[in-house]
């Protein structure tokens, strides 16, 4: 892999320092799924050789349904997490209407405990049989 995914985890912790910005924070919403997103696509790409999902429309959705649909624990974790951040970054790239500085600042700090739980599936996915389960 020539560039490491959480390179933007990175950014977005970088970013979300500076929370009386709403572009900052906004911006670091989206660059923290965008490293989990990339991070679980690689590891179904390059690991699980599900070379389909390579394909990039509907890239998001085909991801986190196909890990849904996984009797995996881990897999299947992971994908309703990457829903459930997809949907977050959804509303910080997309809603102009929303402007609640609060309501960003609550969804930073959800999405990045969510982002670090992804990190430990994937991980312990790409480390670990797949009957283990994080606790």
């Amino acid at each position: 892999m020539t560039f490491d995914w959480k390179d933007y985890y990175h950014l977005a912790k970088s970013l979300s320092n500076d929370v009386g910005d709403e572009a900052s924070i906004r911006s670091a919403i989206s660059r923290y799924y965008y490293s989990a997103f990339c991070s679980a696509r690689y590891y179904l790409v390059e690991v699980k050789h599900e070379e389909h999902l390579l394909d990039i429309r509907r890239a998001h959705t085909k991801v986190y349904s196909f890990l849904q649909k996984s009797d995996d624990l881990n897999e299947n974790e992971l994908g309703e997490i990457l829903e459930t951040l997809f949907e977050k970054r959804n509303c910080a790239d997309y809603d102009w209407r929303n402007t609640d500085l609060e309501y960003f600042k609550n969804d930073l700090s959800i999405v990045e405990a969510l982002v670090e739980k992804a990190f430990l599936n994937i991980d312990a996915l790409n480390n670990s049989p797949s009957d283990f389960k994080i606790p």
